[in-house]
């Protein structure tokens, strides 16, 4: 959790009147009178509703995309037998020969190969997690929980 919040809006609660290096509080109210009158808790509740919670609904290129991750895949669940993959995270490294384009023709993928997992570099949960798993991480994060340097679900 952070220790500090950086300023986003630079609220001024006092009434200001004109003068050198100052605003006129009455007459900025008078020239934007539909101006909402906003808190940054309410910029971040705000945040979290439209832009990390939900689903939304007919957007560019997609028909819906779940922000809470819902229906992450399980990548140890994929078929690799009917598809001629090692394994779900690394493609078959065979070419299917002089001629082909086709992935059908390719031989199986050699022994071993994809077979160690390994962590990637950088801070939070680890990649040896299953998306199915790391997205709950994710899902359940909030406005305020994300830290600079710290990937979401550390504690350190």
């Amino acid at each position: 959790m952070p220790t500090h919040s950086y300023g986003t809006i630079n609220r001024v609660d006092s009434t200001t009147s004109y003068g050198m290096g100052t605003s006129d509080s009455a007459r900025i109210s008078a020239a934007f009178p539909q101006t909402p009158s906003i808190t940054a808790n309410d910029l971040k509740a705000l945040f979290q509703s439209e832009v990390l919670d939900g689903e939304v609904k007919n957007g560019f290129c997609f028909d819906s995309v779940n922000r809470d991750y819902t229906g992450a895949p399980d990548i140890d669940a994929v078929d690799t037998g009917k598809h001629n993959i090692p394994s779900g995270y690394v493609p078959n490294p065979s070419s299917p020969g002089a001629g082909s384009l086709n992935p059908a023709d390719q031989p199986a993928p050699p022994d071993g190969f994809g077979q160690n997992r390994t962590d990637n570099w950088g801070t939070g949960v680890g990649s040896k997690l299953q998306p199915s798993q790391s997205s709950a991480v994710h899902s359940s994060m909030s406005t305020g929980d994300y830290a600079l340097g710290k990937g979401p679900g550390t504690t350190s």
